[in-house]
């Protein structure tokens, strides 16, 4: 068989929370975290301008308190790890990508054995371990043009016809990702998102995927 690849976004499709709210949640501005974040993955604002924006409100905190408190809160979505060790098992390359967050995105990586994982840098102040409010200088943003670039670069080096990609994601900035693969499923979907995707998952688990190969 053709070896394939499967590549998932990891906020609110891996796992079940949205990093960045429960980030801003612990450092007290979760409000107006969260409103940036819906319109933002209902694809009404910027996906780099919105991101800039909810990291800024993140300036002072202690990152690594902030880290640990949200890989504790990490809840894996139903079937997640059943249905990304079973595409290892069948000889996929399988891959996360996030506009959310290292060192959080490896965590993720790890538990459910994915093959690669890219997410977003946070500056970090090396003398007080504060977050400056800022992205890593330079950095590549991982937005829905950096989602299905990934794609079609671990299909090409895997020497994977993109029509036997597959991609599942719940936003606005997985859109190009889903639209590019062989079979994209938007998961859970933003309604702007189920609007131009053919599969949908609605209800909570990942096992349709499964189904839907």
């Amino acid at each position: 068989r053709n070896r394939r690849v499967a590549t998932f976004d990891m906020d609110s499709t891996l796992i079940q929370l949205e990093c960045i709210d429960e980030m801003a949640a612990f450092c007290g501005v979760g409000d107006q975290v969260r409103h940036i974040t819906h319109r933002a993955m209902n694809g009404e604002l910027d996906f780099e301008a919105a991101l800039r924006e909810r990291v800024k409100l993140l300036a002072g905190a202690h990152s690594q308190r902030v880290f640990d408190h949200v890989t504790s809160s990490i809840r894996y979505t139903p079937h997640a790890k059943f249905v990304c060790h079973t595409l290892k098992a069948l000889g996929f390359e399988t891959a996360v990508l996030s506009g959310g967050f290292f060192p959080i995105i490896e965590d993720v990586q790890k538990h459910l054995k994915l093959c690669h994982a890219h997410a977003n840098l946070l500056e970090v102040d090396q003398r007080s371990g504060k977050l400056t409010g800022r992205l890593i200088p330079d950095s590549k943003i991982i937005d829905a043009t950096a989602k299905e670039g990934h794609l079609l670069r671990i299909c090409a080096e895997s020497s994977v016809d993109l029509d036997l990609g597959l991609a599942v994601g719940d936003g606005a900035n997985d859109l190009k990702m889903l639209k590019a693969a062989g079979l994209g499923i938007a998961f859970l979907a933003k309604t702007t998102v189920q609007a131009q995707t053919k599969y949908h998952i609605n209800q909570l688990t990942l096992s349709p995927v499964l189904f839907l190969m």
